[in-house]
């Protein structure tokens, strides 16, 4: 978010500022690991193990389509995500040596809750009472394409920055994950739902340093919670996401069904 100190300056001189920063940010690491995910995946707990470990590390949701993104937030009042000035100093060096690289994948209808709090206005959504809340996520979840975002981000953005198709790569589903390698990347591809387990052993040897287990916390958002909790949704839009090429390369027909079960309306698991 914008320093304090930024906020009375003009617009442009408060983007070359801020470009600045990521840039001196940039220069000051050696090799540092890229976790590079589609938003709402957990990426946090990656982050945070990292650091303490002491790996340097760069975050980030997007290289492409900067500018448009931006207009986006502006337009709805939302402060641009420091992650945008990273993405921005960090394509101008891309190509400039190997990069390794950690992404997520995560159950889509948890996700897709879990973005809609995260910035409502860039969605049209007004969560000003649980009511509304609720009338609104359920909303946005009937429209055609509510849950394509992943498969998306995977084509718009990992493929586009590495040439790298990673479901058109093997992967163990039952384990959790995959490592993918071309000569000028390496790509480690991990489940959100297993990434406790992973990160101490498959994200350890990824990155070459010992990591930890780390819990960020059950999020405390009293309204998210109470809407996840009533949240269902119909049976053949059940049907659609958890059919989709996505979610069978990347989870179970076992992991599917569990998450069927979770966000069904005659649910047996609790969401």
């Amino acid at each position: 978010m914008l320093p304090r100190s930024l906020q009375y300056v003009s617009v442009p001189l408060r983007r070359l500022v801020m470009q600045h920063r990521a840039r001196r940010r940039m220069a000051e690491m050696n090799h540092p690991v890229i976790i590079y995910q589609m938003a709402k995946v957990g990426s946090r707990s990656v982050e945070q193990a990292l650091e303490r470990a002491g790996c340097d590390s760069v975050h980030i949701h997007y290289l492409f389509d900067l500018e448009e993104k931006m207009v986006r937030h502006i337009e709805q009042r939302v402060p641009i995500p420091d992650h945008f000035w990273t993405s921005g100093a960090l394509r101008r060096q891309w190509t400039d040596r190997p990069r390794r690289i950690i992404t997520l994948v995560r159950d889509p209808v948890a996700r897709f809750i879990s973005g809609c709090f995260h910035s409502p206005e860039l969605l049209g959504l007004d969560l000003s009472t649980r009511e509304q809340a609720q009338e609104e996520v359920e909303r946005l979840s009937c429209r055609p394409g509510a849950f394509d975002y992943p498969q998306r981000w995977f084509s718009e953005e990992l493929q586009r920055a590495t040439g790298i198709d990673a479901m058109a790569h093997s992967f163990d589903a039952a384990q959790g994950f995959a490592r993918i390698a071309t000569d000028r990347f390496e790509v480690l591809v991990l489940q959100t739902e297993q990434l406790q387990t992973l990160l101490p052993g498959v994200v350890s040897d990824f990155v070459g340093r010992p990591l930890q287990a780390v819990t960020t916390g059950v999020r405390a958002d009293a309204m998210y919670q109470t809407v996840k909790q009533a949240f269902y949704i119909p049976s053949d839009i059940l049907d659609t996401v958890y059919g989709s090429p996505f979610a069978a390369h990347f989870y179970t027909a076992a992991q599917r069904e569990r998450f069927r079960q979770r966000w069904s309306q005659d649910r047996s698991v609790p969401a």
